[in-house]
């Protein structure tokens, strides 16, 4: 009979969770301006709830009490540990998986035995991916994969066609790494 009374308590305390739940989605969507809200947990802060949502900029963190009276926009800070809570959670939620890149279209290079991989992706015509490419020959025991994007509105357009005719040639790495970053034309 305990078992029962203990199992209905919870019970009844999940559904209160998810009433909860939805509240706090449906007056969070309806005050950010319709965006919709990805995921909402208990934040660290006692009493309060962690709301993710999506934009432009990726992605979004409020916090909001169980009852979504209020919406803080901020950073929690935890002062004990000295650590930014919601830095470090936009970071876990915006973690790409190494295994998730589309390496099988990009362009690898080793240098040494290719002990350590890393992959980037590059501008041909960005000053900074330059300069990187230019500093990255330095090491010795890397493998790396370059896949060639553009850049909103700073790129040529036929950055396309030039990447696949990188991908193309004989030895794509070497054309990858000896084109702007030397001067030559991608």
């Amino acid at each position: 009979m305990k078992n029962l009374i203990a199992f209905l308590g919870c019970l009844l305390a999940a559904a209160g969770a998810v009433a909860d739940e939805a509240k706090i989605r449906r007056v969070v969507e309806a005050a950010l301006g319709g965006v919709r809200v990805d995921g909402i947990q208990p934040a660290p802060l006692p009493g309060f709830f962690e709301v993710r949502f999506t934009t432009r900029e990726g992605p979004q963190i409020v916090y909001t009490d169980a009852d979504a009276s209020y919406i803080l926009e901020g950073s929690l800070y935890d002062t004990r540990a000295k650590r930014n809570l919601t830095e470090e959670r936009l970071r876990k939620l915006s973690a790409i998986s190494f295994d998730a890149l589309p390496l099988d279209l990009a362009v690898k290079v080793q240098r040494g035995n290719g002990k350590r991989v890393m992959a980037m992706f590059s501008d041909p015509y960005c000053p900074a991916c330059r300069q990187f490419e230019q500093s990255s020959r330095r090491w010795k025991t890397s493998r790396s994969t370059t896949s060639c994007t553009r850049s909103s509105g700073r790129s040529s357009p036929t950055i396309p066609g030039r990447c696949g005719a990188r991908r193309t040639v004989p030895r794509p790495g070497s054309t990858s790494l000896r084109g702007p970053s030397r001067g030559c034309p991608p």
